[in-house]
């Protein structure tokens, strides 16, 4: 008798502290998603910050290929970090009129998202392991006049750090 209330006492405390383990977990996945969410908002507000300057802009005002490929230049040395960069037109008819296999169909989502929010789009991720990117597509415009899109690939290191700066107590976050 004596050894089934040993046992059942066992159990009530192993039920107790999975209890608290997963309140404990749930709180540490709200705090990881609000450091993503504020890391998110950084990378977001220097993209916006970069796409302000007064040169890229000026480069994208000349509406050539040339234009856009001394914009893609400026940004990168705004944004060193930057992985990849692409401007597109105002009317995105070099996104219309591809072929999504090659150009990419997650690329061609983002910039059609971008076009039809009229800001930017919510960022994606791309990739595996040490080759993850963090994705964004954003019109750039000056005034009322629309510039065109950007299309990046920034480093995902920041939002893994991020994620892995949040103490887990012990436990796994999925």
């Amino acid at each position: 008798m004596l050894l089934v209330g040993l046992f059942a006492a066992e159990q009530s405390w192993q039920i107790y502290q999975n209890g608290q383990i997963r309140q404990k977990l749930v709180e540490v996945r709200l705090q990881a998603r609000a450091g993503l969410t504020r890391k998110i908002a950084e990378i977001r507000q220097k993209l916006t910050q970069a796409l302000s300057d007064p040169l890229l802009r000026a480069d994208l005002q000349m509406a050539d290929a040339a234009g856009r490929q001394r914009a893609a230049h400026r940004l990168k040395q705004l944004l060193p970090k930057l992985r990849q960069v692409e401007f597109f037109t105002p009317g995105l008819h070099e996104v219309l009129h591809t072929d999504f296999t090659r150009f990419g169909y997650n690329k061609a989502a983002m910039l059609m998202r971008a076009q039809s929010l009229g800001a930017m789009a919510p960022v994606a991720v791309k990739g595996v392991s040490h080759a993850r990117s963090v994705l964004l597509a954003a019109p750039v415009d000056s005034g009322p006049d629309l510039l065109g899109f950007v299309w990046v690939a920034l480093p995902f290191s920041p939002l893994r750090a991020s994620f892995d700066s949040t103490a887990t107590g012990g436990g796994q976050l999925l």
